[in-house]
């Protein structure tokens, strides 16, 4: 499994900031660095407004992290895919799968 990890990506999780006018907005924060083997899976075509537009869906393999969660985003070559899933990939809890939804195009 090392060995597909060879894709360097970005973890960010979301956050509330308090905003100039005492408001909160959600922001994202950098939690780190991680390789992963990245796998896109079959795209998926939605209507919108009478627009076709294209989702990829990945399955994402990182080293196990007990902070990871639905919710984050994955940066991957300036792309941000937004993480539904955190499984483990086998009994040895030593890697997590995410699946990954990358924004409509």
């Amino acid at each position: 499994m090392i060995g597909q990890l060879k894709h360097r990506v970005q973890l960010m999780a979301p956050v509330e900031v308090e905003d100039a006018a005492g408001g909160r907005s959600l922001s994202l924060t950098s939690m780190g660095f991680v390789w992963a083997a990245v796998e896109p899976t079959a795209p998926q075509t939605i209507t919108n407004t009478g627009r076709d537009l294209s989702q990829t869906q990945y399955e994402i393999t990182i080293r196990h992290r007990a902070d990871v969660a639905p919710g984050w985003r994955v940066r991957l070559a300036g792309q941000d895919l937004y993480i539904q899933a955190v499984t483990p990939v086998d009994l040895s809890n030593r890697y997590l799968r995410l699946s990954c939804q990358g924004a409509a195009q």
